[in-house]
C-alpha cells in the first residue's frame, strides 16, 4: 500500500472485540427517585416499539407501604400507596408485572387498599384507569350469569386495545371453587371495558386433544402471549387418563407432553410452566422440555422446529463450549422472527459464561460488556428480566454492574451514525457502504465498523477524520477529509464483500477526542476496476457523545 499513503497523525489500536450494541443505563441502584428515595433494587421491566421503558424498581424509603414505584424511563409514573379514581378511596397496595403497547398504554393488575375487604382488593387497570375489579360478575358467554371475578394472576395489553388476562373466577356451574380461565378483554381507546371473552376455561374439553378436558393455566408472567391480532398463546394443563401439559394458540394446540418433538426419537416432557412470545405475524417460540438425557433435555422452538437445545453450541461462544441451560426467564420474538434468549454455556471460567442472544449473535455478556466503562458482573435471568421490543429494535435487560449496582440498561439496534457521499461502484458491480455499532459515548467508545459491497476477498483499510469532502481519489471519492488517523491492521474482506473492525479508543487516544462529529471511510484494493486499483466506501458520519 505504499503507493497511496494516507495522512497520519497517530494509529488506532484495538481492544477486544466490541459488543454489537452497547447498553445504556435506564436506572440503577443509588438513584434519587424525587419525593420517594433511592433505588435499591430492579423488579419488572417492559419497552415498546418507541424506546419507552417501564421498570418496576424498590426504593429505601422507610415506609414500605410506599417504597415501590413504576418509572418511565427515569421518571415517576406510579407508586405503591399512590391514590387511585375507582374504586372510591383506594390506594396502590402493590404491582404486579409490567407492560407497555406501542402507544404507550398499559393493561395490568393492581393490587389496591381502601376497599373494606380482600374479596375486592385488585383489579385490572388500564394504566390507572379501572376495567374490572376483583368480585365483578364477568359478562363472557359460557359462564354462569353473575359468576364472579375472584382473582387476576398476569395480564398483557396489545396495540389493539385488548388485554389477555389469566383470571380465577367461581363459577357455581364447575365443581371447583376456583375456577381459572385464559380470558381476552376488549377496551375503547380511553380503556372502556367493551367486551370479554373466555378464550378456554377450566372444564372445557381440551380441543385437539380428544378425552382430556382442561385443569389450570400457567399463571407466570411469559407463560402466554397476546399479539395485535388478538391470538392468544399460553400453556395448560389437562387431565384425562393420564395427566398432561399442552401449549395451544387461540384452541390449537402447538405441542402435547408424549407427542413428538422436534427432536427425532423424543418426545415433549412438562410442558407447563414453560415460558413462550407471539409476534404481530403469527411466529411463535418457546422454551420446554422433552424427555430422553438430562444434559440435551432442554429445548428452544420456534415456529414447531428446534431453534436452540442444552448442548448445542454457536460460534459467538467459541463453538467449543455447550449451553448447559437457557435460565428461567423469558423468550422473546420480535415481529421480524428474531429470537431474544439467555444462555449459560460450559465455560471453566464462571465470570463470562452467561449471555444474552438474539438469534446466533451475543450481545450481552457478564464478564465483557460494559455499561459507560463499567463491566457487567452478572445478569439476571429469571422472570421480567429481559424485554424486547416488537420492532426489534431495542432490548431491556436487569444486570449487575462490578460495585454490585443493580440495574435497568437498554441497548438500542438501530444503525449509528448518517451516511453521506458516494460509494463508487467496483469490480463486484456494487458500490461498498458502512455502517456502525456500538457506543458513542466518549467514556466507553467501543465501535465496530463494518463494510459490505467490496469484492470479494480485498484487503482494505478504515481510516477517519474531522471533514466531510467529496473528491475523486482513485475509481472513487474520498468522502473523509482533514487530519486522518488509520485504523490498524487492515481488514480483509470475506467472500461475500464484507469486512469489519472492532476499534477501540482507549487511551491515550480518547483524550484527544471531543463531542462532536467524526466521518467514517474504507480504502479497499479493486485490481480488476480502473488504473488506481484501489476504490473507497461512501462516508459515514458518527456523532461523539
Amino acid at each position: 500500500m505504499s503507493r497511496y499513503k494516507l495522512p497520519i497523525l497517530f494509529a488506532v489500536t484495538f481492544g477486544s472485540a466490541a459488543s454489537a450494541q452497547a447498553p445504556l443505563k435506564v436506572v440503577a441502584e443509588g438513584d434519587v427517585v424525587a419525593g420517594v428515595g433511592t433505588v435499591t433494587s430492579i423488579n419488572n421491566l417492559a419497552v415498546n416499539n418507541s424506546g419507552t421503558t417501564l421498570v418496576e424498581a424498590d426504593t429505601d424509603n422507610p415506609d414500605t407501604d410506599i417504597d415501590s414505584v413504576v418509572l418511565r424511563g427515569s421518571a415517576l409514573d406510579l407508586q405503591e400507596g399512590q391514590g387511585l379514581a375507582l374504586p372510591a378511596g383506594s390506594t396502590i397496595r402493590f404491582f404486579d408485572s409490567v407492560n407497555v403497547n406501542s402507544n404507550g398504554d398499559s393493561g395490568w393488575n393492581i393490587f389496591i387498599d381502601g376497599t373494606g375487604s380482600s374479596f375486592n382488593d385488585s383489579g385490572v387497570y388500564f394504566n390507572s384507569t379501572l376495567v374490572i375489579q376483583e368480585s365483578d360478575a364477568t359478562t363472557a358467554p359460557g359462564f354462569t350469569p353473575l359468576t364472579p371475578y375472584i382473582g387476576f394472576l398476569e395480564s398483557k395489553m396489545n396495540d389493539s386495545n385488548q388485554i389477555a388476562l389469566i383470571a380465577s373466577l367461581d363459577d357455581p356451574a364447575i365443581s371447583s371453587t376456583v375456577d381459572r380461565a385464559i380470558m381476552r378483554i376488549d377496551l375503547d381507546g380511553s380503556g372502556a371495558l367493551l367486551s370479554e371473552t373466555a378464550i378456554l376455561k377450566e372444564g372445557d374439553a381440551a380441543p385437539g386433544v380428544a378425552g382430556f378436558t382442561i385443569s389450570d393455566f400457567g399463571i407466570g408472567a411469559h407463560e402466554f402471549a397476546i399479539n395485535n391480532a388478538g391470538d392468544v398463546m399460553y400453556g395448560v394443563d389437562l387431565t384425562g387418563g393420564t395427566a398432561q401439559n399442552a401449549i395451544y394458540l387461540n384452541e390449537t394446540p402447538l405441542a402435547v407432553d408424549g407427542a413428538p418433538s422436534p427432536v427425532a426419537g423424543r418426545n415433549w416432557n412438562v410442558l407447563f410452566s414453560a415460558e413462550l412470545d407471539l409476534n404481530n405475524v403469527g411466529d411463535f417460540v418457546f422454551n420446554a422440555s422433552i424427555d430422553g438425557p438430562g444434559d440435551s433435555s432442554r429445548l428452544l422452538v420456534k415456529n414447531g422446529a428446534k431453534f436452540r437445545q442444552q448442548g448445542d453450541t454457536l460460534p459467538a461462544i467459541g463453538g467449543v463450549f455447550a449451553f448447559e441451560h437457557f435460565g428461567t426467564g423469558p423468550v422473546c420474538l420480535n415481529d421480524s422472527g428474531e429470537v431474544l434468549w439467555f444462555g449459560n454455556w460450559d465455560d471453566a471460567d464462571l465470570s463470562v459464561d452467561e449471555g444474552l442472544f438474539i438469534d446466533d449473535e451475543l450481545i450481552v455478556q457478564e464478564g465483557v460488556t460494559t455499561v459507560g466503562g463499567v463491566v457487567i458482573e452478572s445478569l439476571a435471568s429469571s422472570q421480567d428480566s429481559y424485554a424486547m421490543s416488537p420492532n426489534g429494535r431495542y432490548v431491556l435487560f436487569e444486570a449487575t454492574l462490578v460495585g454490585s449496582i443493580d440495574g435497568a440498561f437498554i441497548i438500542d439496534r438501530a444503525p449509528l451514525g448518517d451516511n453521506y457521499c458516494v460509494g463508487a461502484v467496483n469490480s463486484s458491480g456494487l458500490g461498498a457502504t458502512l455502517s456502525a455499532s456500538g457506543s458513542l459515548e466518549l467514556a466507553d467508545m467501543n465501535l465496530t465498523l463494518r463494510s459490505e459491497g467490496q469484492p470479494g476477498g480485498v484487503s482494505g483499510l478504515y481510516y477517519f477524520g474531522p471533514n466531510q469532502i467529496q473528491a475523486v481519489f482513485g475509481d472513487g471519492f474520498r468522502c473523509v477529509g482533514g487530519a486522518l488517523r488509520r485504523v490498524q491492521p487492515p481488514v480483509m474482506a470475506n467472500e461475500g464483500g464484507i469486512s469489519a473492525r472492532s476499534l477501540n479508543f482507549a487511551a491515550p487516544y480518547a483524550t484527544s477526542l471531543t463531542p462532536g462529529s467524526l466521518n467514517f471511510q474504507l480504502w479497499y484494493r479493486d485490481p480488476m476496476a480502473g488504473m488506481s486499483g484501489f476504490n473507497l466506501s461512501d462516508g459515514l458520519e458518527l456523532v461523539l457523545q
